[in-house]
């Protein structure tokens, strides 16, 4: 039996959320003050390199916003209602879920019926209803959040390089 190596065990281990908020913080390290609504979107589309849109429009109760794949990118949609800290929060909740991949198979192809509907794409037999099973759903929907209130908490504290916010959320 090998032992493991020193180094191998204190290697950093980095989960996709980690590298996707160090991804968009870095793009921010140039925002003095609080990040606006446009400033987050901007560096949003620069982390994935499509066009993200944000529209308000309202939600059903108990739901704050959405992300949908398009062709041209993304459209995020928010709750025109929503006060302040909770409108940050959703739409940081659905830029993770853009920088996470979360979108990505459903622009393979004809779009989800939800998109479909959403967006105003008319819903036809070539609509993909293939729906993430509930346990991916519900991981993807943690990981997002874990996303949004990792973001949230380094804009509260002005960190936007790496290191400093790995360092605060470890010590705190």
């Amino acid at each position: 039996m090998s032992v493991p190596r020193l180094s191998r065990l204190l290697r950093p281990t980095r989960s996709p959320i980690d590298a996707a908020v160090d991804e968009l913080m870095s793009r921010l390290a140039g925002v003095t003050g609080t990040a606006s609504e446009a400033e987050l979107v901007i560096a949003a589309v620069e982390v994935c390199g499509a066009p993200i849109e944000v529209e308000e429009v309202a939600q059903p109760q108990g739901r704050y916003g959405m992300v949908a794949r398009i062709a041209q990118g993304h459209v995020i949609t928010l709750d025109p209602h929503l006060p302040g800290d909770l409108r940050l929060h959703t739409l940081l909740h659905e830029i993770g879920h853009v920088l996470l991949g979360h979108t990505e198979n459903a622009g393979a192809g004809a779009p989800d019926r939800l998109t479909a509907l959403v967006t105003g794409q008319p819903v036809t037999n070539e609509v993909n209803c293939a729906v993430p099973e509930f346990r991916q759903w519900a991981q993807r929907e943690n990981d997002a959040e874990q996303f949004a209130s990792t973001v949230a908490r380094r804009l509260r504290r002005g960190l936007t390089g790496r290191h400093l916010s790995r360092l605060d959320e470890a010590f705190g």
